[in-house]
């Protein structure tokens, strides 16, 4: 029998506020990447590299779509918001979008993005806010000084490095499509990654965007 799996919307956010100078906390350990965790990285750096390579995947992806079912296999259906438009949107958008450089990863905020998961992971919850109301300007200020403008990208459910790019560029679901505009910000050159299981999607990712990140030493 097929079977048919709701996925949660993933989430966004971009704040455009300015750095401060923060009073002095502990200094952040160096945190080891995971593989999956760099996996991403060096999608999202492909993909701002040369965003058309990825049009071919995205037409090949289109095609399993059955209005907002995606077959993923003989007995495996997702339900999606939008179906294959989100796709062809994002392949549109490929076509003309500008090459950006590489996204330079940061511990300290490998650090926070790390936090969140701990966080939200285990009890299975979604959102931008942690369990005590912290924001993600909150947690990158445990671990440096951050300037101009910062974003955080949230993802949920995919379990491949690969599908998690291609779900945040696709933005199934995100009306302004504030995932995929994270990305290719031209603003953004530091980032920092954790990814992680999660009670709910069985898999999340935490993606924190800076345009200047100077980490507590």
């Amino acid at each position: 029998m097929t079977r048919l799996l709701g996925i949660c919307p993933s989430l966004a956010l971009i704040l455009a506020l300015m750095g401060c100078q923060l009073p002095t906390v502990p200094s952040p350990r160096t945190v080891a990447s995971s593989d999956f965790d760099m996996q991403v990285l060096a999608e999202m750096n492909r993909l701002r590299a040369n965003p058309k390579r990825l049009i071919p995947e995205l037409q090949a992806y289109q095609s399993r779509f059955e209005g907002k079912r995606l077959r993923l296999s003989n007995q495996l259906v997702l339900l999606t918001e939008e179906g294959a438009p989100a796709v062809a949107e994002a392949i549109e958008f490929l076509r003309t979008a500008p090459q950006r450089p590489a996204l330079a990863i940061s511990a300290g905020m490998n650090r926070a993005a790390r936090d969140h998961v701990r966080d939200l992971g285990p009890p299975g919850k979604t959102g931008h806010f942690g369990s005590d109301g912290n924001s993600p300007s909150d947690r990158l200020r445990r671990y440096g000084v951050w300037k101009g403008s910062i974003g955080e990208n949230i993802g949920f459910g995919d379990e491949t490095a690969a599908g998690m790019v291609r779900m945040l560029l696709i933005d199934d679901g995100v009306a302004d499509r504030s995932h995929r505009q994270t990305m290719f910000d031209p603003r953004f050159k530091k980032v920092g990654i954790a990814c992680g299981p999660h009670q709910t999607y069985r898999q999340m990712c935490v993606i924190d965007f800076a345009e200047e990140y100077l980490e507590n030493r």
